[in-house]
This record gives C-alpha cells, sequence and structure tokens, in this order.
C-alpha cells in the first residue's frame, strides 16, 4: 500500500478500485467517477443477454413502474433490494433456480425464515 501510496499516479492506477480501497486506499473524486463509470459499462455487458428477451422478463424495465421514492430510498440503502428478492421467493415455495422446494425449505434456503 505505501509502496502505491509513495509511487506515480500510472502506478497507482494499475490497482483495481475496489482492492485500492480494501488496501486502506481512499480514491480520488475522479477516481470514484471513474469506478462508477466502469461498473455501469460491466453492468451494460451482463445486460447485453437480455437484448432479444421479452419485455416482461427483461431486467431493463423490472423498476419501470417502480415509484422515484422507492428507487432513491433504494440507493440510498434504506432498505434491502437482494433480501426482499429472497423474501419473495421463501414465499413463493422456490429455490434460486425457481424450482419448487415448499416454504420452509425455500426459506431457509434464503435465510428469511
Amino acid at each position: 500500500m505505501q509502496y502505491a501510496s509513495d509511487r506515480d499516479t500510472i502506478v497507482r492506477d494499475q490497482i483495481p478500485p475496489e482492492i485500492w480501497k480494501e488496501m486502506g486506499g481512499k480514491l480520488t473524486k475522479s477516481g470514484e467517477e471513474e469506478a462508477k463509470a466502469d461498473e455501469a459499462k460491466q453492468s451494460e455487458r451482463k445486460l447485453k443477454k437480455y437484448d432479444d428477451v421479452p419485455d416482461d422478463l427483461n431486467p431493463r424495465y423490472l423498476f419501470s413502474v417502480t415509484p422515484t421514492q422507492l428507487l432513491c430510498e433504494a440507493l440510498k440503502g434504506d432498505f434491502d433490494i437482494m433480501y426482499l428478492v429472497r423474501r419473495e421467493l421463501a414465499n413463493r415455495g422456490v429455490d434460486e433456480n425457481g424450482l419448487w422446494v415448499g416454504f420452509d425449505k425455500a426459506g431457509k434456503i434464503h435465510g428469511v425464515k
């Protein structure tokens, strides 16, 4: 960490932002913006597999009818979206692949009951 900190920015730039932060480093404002842009690019690449999927199964439209207030609260971390997904799957009695396993087992699988 100290070696990278003492060196030129080019050396530091070779360390991925998440690893740099794990090491105890702090990103500059431009570094934070760059990390967010890289994350957005990765997310967009992952969405490519849904290009030919019907809209009702396309995650791009998952939040299209969700009120802005809820989206902002989720972004701030006011509630855990992944917990809500796990809870819903448990309430449907299915595992992470959508296979019926029963409500009790699904609750245990998803850690909600």
